[in-house]
Formats: structure tokens, C-alpha cells, sequence
């Protein structure tokens, strides 16, 4: 007897951090069961590949664990924000506004508004 086939049919933020990025997704399977995953597992096992699948490539990995899904038909589109931690700063981002002359004042109000630098000694 063959084996059945179970679809995904919904990924949604089952929980968020303090921080608002998310914690935990719920995935919803189409026997309508749910399953619950912390959000860097998901985003780990989204870069190996399913079986019978090619490794995704570099252009394909997923970089952050604060995402969205769309599903349509066979296809599944992730959307992410961010490249890291989620404290706030880009290295690259930096680096190219070094590049073009920015102060590190102007760096860090732009990555951290609200912020002030003081002297703590």
C-alpha cells in the first residue's frame, strides 16, 4: 500500500517575542492538523532540501526568521525581513553609509531613533 500524501496548506505566527518578531509558527497540514515550530527551526529547515528536492540555492536560503508565507497551488512564496539577530543594524547598510561619508551619529539614529550617545565616564 502506498504511502499518503499530506499537503501543506497554511504557515501563520503562532507567537511573537517580546521584540515582535516572531517566536513560534503554526503549520496546518491538509488533514487540518497543526504542528508548532520555533521560528529559527523553521527558518533552518527551510534552507535543507526535501526529499527528491535539490538543495536550495544560495539565492533561495533563507536569511532571517521573521517571515511570511504565501501559498498558491505547488508554490510556496517566503518573503522575510532582516539578515540576523533583529537588534537593529545592518552591517552592510553601515558599511555602505560609511562608504559614503555618514557619521556614526548619523548611523546610529538611523538604526537606533530615539537613541542618544553620552558620555559614561
Amino acid at each position: 500500500m502506498g504511502q499518503r500524501k499530506v499537503h501543506l496548506r497554511d504557515i501563520e505566527i503562532a507567537r511573537r517575542a517580546i521584540t515582535g518578531r516572531p517566536a513560534r509558527y503554526a503549520i496546518t497540514d491538509s488533514e487540518e492538523k497543526t504542528f508548532e515550530i520555533s521560528a529559527e527551526d523553521l527558518r533552518l529547515a527551510c534552507n535543507y532540501p526535501a526529499p527528491g528536492y535539490p538543495r536550495p540555492t544560495d539565492d533561495q536560503r533563507v536569511m532571517s526568521n521573521d517571515m511570511e508565507f504565501e501559498l498558491g497551488g505547488s508554490t510556496l512564496r517566503i518573503t522575510g525581513r532582516g539578515f540576523g539577530h533583529g537588534v537593529g543594524m545592518c552591517q552592510y547598510c553601515a558599511y555602505s553609509m560609511a562608504e559614503a561619508g555618514a557619521s556614526v551619529e548619523t548611523m546610529l539614529e538611523r538604526f537606533f531613533p530615539g537613541a542618544s550617545i553620552e558620555r559614561a565616564y
